[in-house]
């Protein structure tokens, strides 16, 4: 086998949970002639498992990401010139502040200025849903 094109298509975690979760819903169909080797099965279940703790943005309940979660972030950052990596680095994290988006962006502080830093962080939030609130553990707390 030859690869033609590497990384043609990159898929984001949500894209790739979508895909497990229709793949587990097979595995549990009874009329399914083909028998699953039960490896798949089980590496299916903790990817999933994976994508569900946090801090993964798919951990969030309801999961703030729909089928147009990814189109809709691409087409309101498309004036900001970023490269396939940056926007699947950017929905795979979520970031929460500018400092976790200038460690998803290169270059950041220097290809962008303050305003339009922050307004890719309002873009985000808005596409993607609010970032939720950290529980703080208390401070007396024994272990």
């Amino acid at each position: 086998m030859k690869i033609l094109e590497s990384q043609n298509a990159v898929l984001s975690n949500f894209e790739v949970y979508q895909h497990l979760l229709n793949e587990q819903y097979k595995f549990r169909d009874h009329e399914r002639k083909k028998k699953v080797p039960r490896n798949a099965q089980t590496i299916v279940k903790e990817v999933l498992e994976y994508f569900k703790t946090p801090p993964s943005p798919l951990s969030q309940h309801p999961i703030t990401y729909n089928g147009l979660t990814v189109h809709r972030l691409v087409d309101q950052l498309h004036n900001y010139e970023l490269s396939k990596g940056e926007m699947i680095i950017i929905l795979n994290v979520r970031p929460e502040n500018l400092a976790v988006l200038s460690s998803c962006i290169e270059d950041f502080m220097t290809r962008f200025t303050e305003d339009q830093q922050n307004e890719m962080q309002a873009i985000i939030e808005q596409v993607l849903g609010p970032f939720p609130p950290k529980e703080h553990a208390e401070d007396g707390e024994a272990a």
